[in-house]
């Protein structure tokens, strides 16, 4: 079982000011610990450099496929996201045309193979949900300043009355995306140290915060202790969002323990 240390990096809050402190936590072990970072910002430009950065992406791995669309696909809400407040539209603004054009020549996916599909004619499905596909960084795009690749995550959307069936069903699908990504960063070619992650299904797929954290916390430690990644060090989640912060923070000191 791989040890584990939680970061609080000070944060800014909307306001502008910083909080205070940082806060470690840790499982007993004897190998070297991986660390968990949890701080806001945005995950691309403040992240620092990461070799995998996890976006939440839909099923063509296109980006936003409108200029604007209904959050939580709930046209009657009247609330609506630009491509610019979710993490896949500054990802794919980060990587410009290239990294379009390196998903689009990612394998198709016959729509009988995702059982929660198909996405809407005429749009072409390359992933399913709960999965992840990886894709290398466009040399000459911004986006290489901050990472080597990208980990694609399609989650499923959190919306209208779910019963408690069909929610455990979508929470399991949020999970299982965090090991796809966690897998498909695995597969590059190079040693993966650090990921950056959003809080996957807490922006557009409008999870409740709670049950995100709660899902990103779980398939974190089922990582960290049964680790695809054998070099991994970091893992870190940036968010805009400082109530999404809280809710991490929340999750994962209630797991770990902490350490002077």
């Amino acid at each position: 079982m791989r040890a584990l240390r939680f970061v609080r990096h000070s944060a800014l809050c909307p306001s502008g000011t910083a909080r205070r402190g940082t806060s470690h936590f840790s499982l007993p072990c004897a190998v070297p610990a991986a660390k968990v970072e949890v701080r806001v910002g945005d995950l691309v430009s403040d992240g620092g450099f990461s070799d995998v950065i996890v976006n939440s992406a839909n099923e063509t791995l296109e980006g936003p496929l409108f200029p604007y669309f209904p959050i939580g696909a709930e046209c009657e809400s009247g609330d609506v996201y630009y491509q610019d407040d979710v993490v896949d539209g500054r990802i794919h603004k980060a990587g410009g045309p290239a990294l379009g054009r390196l998903c689009r020549r990612l394998p198709e996916l016959p729509p009988e193979d995702d059982p929660d599909g198909p996405f809407p004619s005429p749009y072409t499905q390359r992933c399913e949900i709960g999965g992840a596909r990886l894709t290398k960084v466009p040399e000459g795009s911004e986006l290489v300043q901050h990472c080597q690749y990208v980990a694609h995550a399609v989650v499923p959307i959190w919306a209208g009355d779910l019963d408690l069936e069909e929610q455990n069903r979508r929470l399991s699908l949020l999970r299982k995306a965090y090991a796809s990504a966690f897998a498909a960063a695995a597969s590059s070619s190079s040693p993966v140290r650090r990921i950056c992650s959003p809080l996957l299904g807490a922006g557009a797929k409008q999870f409740p915060i709670d049950l995100a954290a709660r899902c990103a916390s779980e398939a974190v430690l089922l990582e960290l202790r049964s680790p695809t990644l054998m070099d991994l060090e970091v893992i870190a989640f940036i968010d805009l969002r400082k109530d999404c912060i809280d809710h991490l923070i929340h999750e994962f000191s209630g797991k770990l323990n902490p350490v002077k």
